[in-house]
């Protein structure tokens, strides 16, 4: 707010390597916004598309979005994300605030968040998958949780994108395949 006028503003901030992915998003809406870069602590280079537009920023809100929601979010509840989305809903949880990690060797797949969201998508893997409930660390601010291993990435990959026309982020479904 300012001066009492609310203002409603999207901003979506992506490494720079991932600009299609916003150009996509952009194309989607129809809109004319500028895709901006910008360098951020002199070293990570960014772009970032900012939308003024109240109607989208209040359906996201009625949805559970929220500013810095990786330090804020809650797992949606069933009237907010239905449990067939569910899957969809995780997989931009994964672009957004997940690692994949491939070396060939080493095989990890790790989100960071709220201990809220972390602990649903676990029992969410372990109730329809089986797998292994990890730790939840936390760094004091956020918290995090990791899977290790070849079948474990397996099953991931197979929950994250056994579907047709999905959109995801293409450095990330990549990793899979290192």
């Amino acid at each position: 707010e300012k001066n009492n006028k609310k203002f409603y503003v999207l901003e979506i901030s992506l490494n720079e390597d991932d600009i299609t992915h916003l150009e996509k998003f952009k194309m989607c809406l129809k809109s004319n916004s500028p895709i901006k870069h910008k360098t951020i602590k002199e070293k990570y280079k960014a772009c970032r598309l900012t939308i003024c537009n109240k109607k989208i920023c209040e359906d996201l809100i009625k949805l559970g979005c929220t500013p810095r929601k990786s330090l804020t979010l809650t797992f949606p509840s069933e009237e907010q994300v239905s449990k067939e989305l569910i899957p969809h809903f995780i997989r931009g949880y994964l672009d957004g605030d997940g690692c994949v990690f491939n070396n060939g060797k080493e095989k990890r797949i790790g989100f960071v968040g709220t201990k809220n969201v972390l602990e649903n998508i676990q029992n969410i893997m372990y109730d329809e998958f089986g797998l292994t409930k990890t730790k939840i660390q936390s760094d004091g601010r956020a918290f995090q949780c990791m899977w290790s291993g070849t079948g474990n990435l397996k099953t991931w990959f197979d929950y994250l994108y056994d579907y047709e026309d999905i959109i995801f982020l293409q450095r990330k479904f990549e990793k899979f395949f290192a």
